[in-house]
């Protein structure tokens, strides 16, 4: 495989060198391709059909990070649990089989396999793309369950400064202050966030023998710093490269015990210490003629902790109990070119690599540094073709193989995922799609190398994902609005779980699952003032074995209602109710948590470069639980300040 990937960029750069003979510069303004922004723009390359969340100034203003952003999405659903992350779930699919990127570079999701949204802040999101049915190749590899592409702003049409300052419930406030120029040829953006927060309070209802969590939810303060820098060039007229710097550090967070721990008799208090990743990204696109982009890039994401379980408050070292450190790196090479062969059609050929490290230590297991390796790499093809003025087509092959240092012939095999789609769409604004791809999700490193519960002989997780939707506007013009309706099937094989075998927990390869359901929804403007959106959405499966999908609801319900109140003023209520869900307690006993409405409304005032939001969330102070014994928070209400100029 990685004598296949050689000879493929080998290739790449001959034909790169027999475009530049071509190259004609008066034309490449108008067919520059964002790719690596984007990464797909058109249902053709996404295959999947993909829900675009547009960050409005009301957004980055009420919003603390992504993980609350994007809880409303129809099919999403995001938890808070044992460490205090936002655990993100597509359709049944959990975080440790999404792929998250921004702006196009896939984050390093560690030795956990999973990447806390918790940890990326709204306030310099464009909009936000989510693909939950098939993925295409164009996104790499290792997206079984999904894809959540954040992209930033540009410096394009944007103000050169702008500050945010939010504070809520429980002293906890956020600032942060963006820069951000444009010249003839480059342009850069500097953005400095701070968050500091003591946690969540919880719902009056809220009943516990001890005493903190009646009003806080116990041990949640946390402290974050981010620092962000990137650049953009134009070299000439056909060479723009980009460099892209970031920061993230935590110096104290705590995290949330289960209420039957912290009132037991020998209770856990954890909390990470020095918690920083930090990554460099340099990329290059090459516009060798109208009719061919080459983008290259290369990237560096590393992070590190310090975790510590007490049995007291105290975080002394006579409470410490258990103490470690994990320091993670992952390198990557990508390369993609874009032909435009023909005015219908657009063929996409790249290649990834992606060297994933990890060193670990602790006060029990690992007591001498433990370091552990692993190699992904992918290629592939992919075609889209405009039939005529309706109907376009999208069709690709992937190609993957994970490697390993105690890697044999049968776990190094490679992996096959092939898509394809069609689409519809009229001049009346109706859309249909079909599309379907078998999608990969390899294990992660704890799943292959935790000491106990680890399998080295793991194999790749893998899903034929199958889509159908419809989107329309609203017949005969009565009421302005629109209506869609989609359809999945996945059918999941070689899931990875943790069960018990001869007496130890391991995780092994070992249930095939059935996934199916749809999402639906009506927007509509009864009155000029007034806009209304509703969304359901269903999610069932085969229960024919012990297996369970984890605190994912069956029947979700979402109403949004905006009102225009005057000029620049908005009030919008949103009501949620969520059906009950199984909720994992041990290894395989699950309980089932009870079904529960929830209720948020913010008004938003912008006049000029200000804008002013206020609002309350869980108006009702509802006490629910999101995870088994992680109760949510109850009423909270918060106020901030946009300034752009």
């Amino acid at each position: 495989m990685n004598k296949t990937l050689i000879v493929l960029t080998i290739l790449i750069g001959l034909l790169s060198a027999l475009a530049s003979m071509e190259a004609d510069s008066t034309r490449i303004r108008t067919y520059r391709l964002e790719t690596i922004r984007v990464i797909a723009e058109t249902p053709a390359q996404q295959i999947g059909i993909a829900d675009n969340l547009f960050v409005s100034e009301e957004d980055r203003t009420a919003h603390l990070d992504v993980s609350s952003l994007v809880n409303d999405v129809p099919g999403l659903v995001v938890t808070h649990g044992s460490k205090g992350e936002a655990s993100i779930n597509l359709r049944g699919f959990d975080q440790n089989s999404l792929k998250v990127f921004i702006n196009g570079r896939a984050l390093n999701t560690g030795f956990f396999g999973y990447f806390d949204l918790h940890n990326i802040p709204v306030s310099d999101i464009e909009h936000i793309q989510i693909l939950k049915g098939p993925v295409s190749p164009l996104f790499g590899t290792n997206n079984m369950g999904g894809v959540i592409n954040i992209i930033t702003r540009n410096q394009q049409n944007n103000p050169q400064w702008s500050i945010g300052l939010q504070a809520k419930r429980n002293q906890t406030y956020k600032a942060d202050l963006t820069h951000r120029r444009e010249f003839d040829n480059w342009d850069y953006r500097l953005s400095f966030t701070s968050l500091n927060g003591r946690g969540e309070i919880l719902a009056s209802a809220f009943e516990d023998t001890l005493d903190a969590y009646r009003e806080a939810r116990e041990n949640s303060s946390r402290q974050q710093f981010e620092l962000q820098f990137n650049t953009n060039a134009d070299l000439g007229s056909w060479h723009r490269i980009g460099f892209d710097l970031g920061l993230l550090y935590n110096p104290k967070r705590h995290m949330p015990g289960k209420i039957n721990e912290i009132v037991s008799s020998s209770p856990r208090y954890r909390r990470y210490l020095d918690l920083h990743r930090w990554h460099t990204y340099l990329s290059h696109e090459w516009t060798t003629n109208s009719d061919l982009v080459i983008t290259q890039s290369v990237g560096l994401d590393r992070s590190g902790d310090r975790y510590e379980e007490h049995n007291s408050d105290a975080y002394d070292d006579s409470s410490l109990t258990y103490e470690s450190w994990i320091h993670t790196l992952m390198t990557t090479y990508n390369a993609r070119a874009d032909w435009l062969y023909s005015p219908a059609g657009t063929l996409s050929y790249g290649l990834g690599v992606e060297h994933r490290w990890n060193k670990r230590k602790d006060n029990r297991d690992y007591p001498d540094w433990s370091e552990r390796k692993i190699f992904l790499s992918n290629t592939f093809l992919f075609n889209q073709y405009y039939l005529n003025a309706h109907w376009r087509t999208g069709m690709g092959l992937g190609l993957s193989n994970l490697w390993r240092e105690d890697s044999d012939a049968e776990n190094s095999r490679l992996n096959v995922e092939p898509s394809i789609g069609i689409y519809y769409q009229n001049q009346n604004g109706t859309d249909i799609g079909m599309s379907a791809a078998q999608n990969i999700s390899h294990p992660t490193m704890r799943q292959l190398y935790s000491l106990g519960s680890g399998n080295p002989e793991l194999r790749s997780q893998m899903a034929w994902k199958y889509e159908a939707s419809f989107r329309s506007s609203l017949p005969f013009g009565i009421v302005p609005g629109s209506y869609y309706a989609t359809a999945f099937l996945n059918d999941i094989a070689d899931l990875i779980d943790r069960v018990r075998v001869d007496g130890v927990n391991t995780y092994v390869n070992v249930n095939k699952l059935i996934t199916y359901g749809g999402e639906c929804g009506l927007r509509i403007q009864p009155l000029g003032f007034w806009q209304c959106d509703l969304d359901f959405a269903l999610l069932l499966y085969d229960k024919s074995s012990d297996y369970r999908l984890n605190n994912v609801a069956q029947n979700n319900v979402t109403l949004t209602n905006r009102f225009d109140l005057m000029p620049g003023m908005q009030l919008r209520l949103t009501s949620s109710w969520n059906d009950h869900r199984y909720s994992n307690v041990d290894r395989d006993v699950y309980i089932l948590l009870p079904s529960y409405w929830k209720h948020d409304a913010a008004i938003n005032f912008s006049r000029g470069r200000y804008t002013i939001s206020a609002g309350v969330e869980n108006l009702l102070d509802i006490d629910f639980e999101e995870e088994y014994a992680y109760p949510a928070a109850g009423f909270n209400y918060f106020i901030g300040l946009r300034a752009d100029w």
